[in-house]
């Protein structure tokens, strides 16, 4: 079994625990998933042990402001769309706030990446996007699996 597999087994067991009577508040579920995530892309692109601390903080900033960023829309989002009073107003103006936060999540991107082209090699950098989507890839593959056992316990 190779350290790659390795990881994402760990990454299901800590969103077992939780389900399994271990009581952890959400924000504690959140950084060790986010700690994870880090750990899984250094791993992938490959990085030497004494550029990953570095790494891994401004990999850290960089996803809590594209977290704030959408976290915002989410919240407007959810406001018109779970209304049914909603009108078409709202709607464009949900619609405008999605275009702005992709905009915005961009801009984000774009800021960051300069700091690890600092740090990384181009192939690096690459790398780290491509583990950034394999790794999401891997966690909805894995709570669809979740949600088919549910389902299949429920019957």
């Amino acid at each position: 079994m190779n350290v790659r597999n390795l990881l994402l087994i760990a990454a299901a067991a800590l969103f077992a625990l939780p389900s399994m009577g271990q009581k952890k508040n959400r924000e504690e579920m959140h950084r060790e998933f986010r700690e994870f995530k880090i750990k899984y892309i250094v791993q992938e692109i490959e990085l030497p042990a004494d550029k990953a601390k570095e790494f891994g903080e401004i990999y850290l900033q960089m996803e809590e402001e594209r977290h704030k960023n959408f976290s915002t829309t989410r919240k407007l989002e959810k406001s018109v769309t779970g209304n049914s009073k909603s009108t078409d107003a709202d709607y464009a103006r949900l619609s405008e706030a999605l275009v702005q936060s992709k905009s915005k999540d961009a801009d984000i991107t774009r800021r960051y990446e300069e700091k690890f082209s600092k740090m990384l090699t181009p192939r690096q950098l690459y790398k780290m996007k491509d583990a950034e989507e394999s790794f999401r890839r891997k966690m909805e593959q894995m709570r669809k699996q979740k949600r088919g056992k549910r389902r299949a316990k429920a019957k």
